[in-house]
């Protein structure tokens, strides 16, 4: 009897597998820890697929991974969008058939869209906004003076050797953050103001700095073991919502930046992608998944109910991060001449 139990329990087992098996299949690439997977799963069950998420630690890791796999959505940023679609990699997008209903671009959003519609790219061409933010400085308001210092000198805090501070290990940023101390943005920054913003991170560098990425999430949601970090606006809403003694502050024309729902043209699903980019751009799956994350909705009614006085983010603390407002902005451009110059004056921060 044990046996033939065994016996039906092995066939349904195998069946189940095959079932699900034969479920269509979509893989989405995107960041680590950025998407609620009760979203996903939920996502799943209404439509009898399944689901498989890849992640990648960088956009840089991403935009060489797209060029020799298949994915069917991939959530890059928008410069890494932007050098996608210069490949040809990536299929057109009629925008109207993938928003979900009811579905306006939030302000800021469509602020920083229309400016790089403006500068050349047009985002909405080849993607569907995921999130967005900006660039700022998470920063222990219990230190005396230090409030008043980080709205006065910006960024030029982090050059602090007396302060337990953190740079993002990323090229990118870490450069904006040293041409904006100078006033210089990034297009318009020539070798001269690389190798002034190379010195300026190197000057930075001491005994109580650290380069960290993602790891700054796990390591400030309890204490207060740094003092000022640069962090991107949905990462410090995250830990100020767990830690009360960090503010955030994004200092005039730092890095507004969009991260966007592709479909590469070699995707093997395109059909269940268009499906899936509009679930999550609808109201629910939006507003689920911007309350777990902690990034700003691209969608306006989210966004606003957020910051509103009795959301998630209405407190004002919170909501300077959330909301994301910074006049005026800069954001990064696909340019491979400058992002060369970053990555080898980078390398040389890290080492030095």
């Amino acid at each position: 009897m044990k046996k033939i139990l065994s016996l039906i329990v092995v066939v349904t087992t195998a069946l189940v597998l095959v079932a699900c098996s034969n479920k269509p299949r979509l893989i989405i690439y995107l960041p680590n820890e950025y998407i609620d997977m009760s979203v996903i799963k939920k996502f799943e069950k209404e439509n009898n697929v399944r689901v498989r998420i890849i992640n990648f630690d960088s956009n840089e890791v991403a935009l060489g991974q797209v060029k020799s796999n298949s994915y069917d959505v991939v959530i890059p940023s928008d410069y890494a969008i932007e050098e996608l679609a210069a490949q040809g990699l990536l299929e057109e997008l009629n925008t109207s058939e993938y928003l979900g209903e009811g579905f306006e671009n939030a302000p800021g959003l469509e602020a920083f869209l229309n400016q790089l519609n403006d500068e050349g790219f047009n985002f909405s061409k080849y993607a569907i906004p995921y999130f967005w933010g900006n660039v700022g400085v998470l920063y222990n308001h219990n230190i005396t003076g230090l409030t008043e210092r980080v709205k006065t000198e910006g960024f030029g805090v982090i050059g602090d050797q007396n302060l337990e501070t953190i740079i993002y290990e990323s090229s990118r940023d870490a450069y904006m953050v040293a041409l904006n101390v100078n006033d210089v943005l990034l297009k318009d920054a020539t070798k001269t103001d690389i190798d002034n913003a190379t010195q300026w991170l190197i000057n930075a560098k001491g005994p109580k700095t650290s380069i960290l990425s993602d790891q700054i999430l796990t390591t400030m949601l309890r204490g207060t073991k740094y003092d000022a970090v640069i962090t991107y606006s949905g990462d410090a809403a995250y830990i100020m919502s767990e830690n009360e003694n960090y503010s955030f502050y994004a200092p005039a024309n730092t890095n507004v930046w969009a991260d966007g729902f592709v479909i590469p043209k070699n995707a093997t699903n395109k059909e269940l992608a268009k499906e899936f980019i509009k679930y999550m751009t609808s109201y629910e799956a939006a507003f689920d998944n911007s309350s777990y994350v902690g990034y700003s909705s691209p969608r306006k009614d989210v966004y606003d109910e957020m910051i509103a006085e009795d959301g998630e983010y209405g407190d004002e603390r919170l909501r300077v991060a959330y909301a994301a407002k910074v006049t005026p902005f800069q954001f990064f451009r696909y340019d491979s001449n400058l992002k060369k110059m970053l990555d080898d004056g980078w390398e040389i921060v890290v080492t030095a």
